[in-house]
C-alpha cells in the first residue's frame, strides 16, 4: 500500500506544475463532493423532514385553534332559540286561528269533557229527552293547526225556575261555549221543554277522544 502511494506521489511530483495544480484541484472537489454526500445531504434532508413534519403540526394547530373559535361561538349561541322560535310562530298561528273561530276561545280536551258532565249534571227535578253530537266541522282551510266546530243538541224537561238557574250556571262555569240555541216552550204549566244547541271550538276532530 505504502509502495504505491509513493509511486502515485512520484508521478504527481513529476507532473508539471499546472497539471499537479488541476489534478490537486479535482482532487479537493471530489473529496468534497464526497464529504457532501456523507456528512450534509443527510442533514439536509432531516432538516427538510423537520421542517415538513413543523409546517404539518402548524396545520393541525391552526385548525384545531379554527375548529375551538367555532365550538365557542356555538357555546355562545342560545341552543334553545330555534325551538322557541318555533313555539312563537306556532303560537302566532294558532292565534291568528282562534281569531278566525269567531272570537270564542279554544277548548281542550278535558275542558270539553267537563262541559258535558256539567250538562249533563241536571237536577233530578230536570229530564234529559234528547242529546245529539253532529260531526263536527271544519272551519279552517290549514293543514296544520286546524281548528273544528263542534255542536252539542239537547232536548230536556223541567220547571222554568230550575231550567233558568241550570242555564246560568252553566253560562257562569263556561263562558267560553257559545249558546246558539236555547228555546224555552211552555206546554203544560210550569213544565216547559228547554231546547239547546251548544257551539265549542276545538283543535280536535274527535269531541271526546282526543287526549
Amino acid at each position: 500500500m505504502n509502495k504505491r502511494w509513493q509511486q502515485i506521489n512520484d508521478w504527481f511530483q513529476q507532473q508539471p506544475r499546472d497539471r499537479r495544480i488541476l489534478i490537486a484541484t479535482l482532487l479537493w472537489v471530489l473529496i468534497a463532493v464526497y464529504l457532501v454526500s456523507v456528512l450534509v445531504m443527510p442533514e439536509i434532508k432531516i432538516m427538510n423532514t423537520a421542517s415538513q413534519r413543523t409546517a404539518q403540526l402548524q396545520q393541525q394547530v391552526t385548525q384545531a385553534e379554527a375548529l375551538n373559535e367555532q365550538l365557542q361561538r356555538q357555546l355562545q349561541q342560545d341552543v334553545n332559540q330555534p325551538l322557541r322560535e318555533d313555539i312563537t310562530s306556532k303560537q302566532k298561528r294558532l292565534q291568528q286561528l282562534v281569531e278566525q273561530a269567531s272570537g270564542h276561545s279554544v277548548l281542550g280536551a278535558a275542558q270539553r269533557k267537563q262541559f258535558l258532565r256539567e250538562a249533563l249534571n241536571y237536577p233530578d227535578s230536570m229530564q234529559l229527552i234528547s242529546l245529539n253530537t253532529p260531526q263536527p266541522e271544519r272551519i279552517t282551510d290549514e293543514d296544520s293547526g286546524a281548528l273544528y266546530q263542534h255542536r252539542v243538541d239537547a232536548v230536556l224537561r223541567g220547571d222554568f225556575a230550575t231550567i233558568k238557574s241550570y242555564a246560568e250556571q252553566l253560562q257562569t262555569a263556561f263562558p267560553e261555549v257559545e249558546w246558539l240555541r236555547f228555546n224555552y216552550q211552555v206546554d203544560a204549566y210550569p213544565q216547559a221543554q228547554l231546547t239547546i244547541a251548544w257551539r265549542i271550538i276545538s283543535m280536535d276532530k274527535e269531541f271526546i277522544g282526543a287526549n
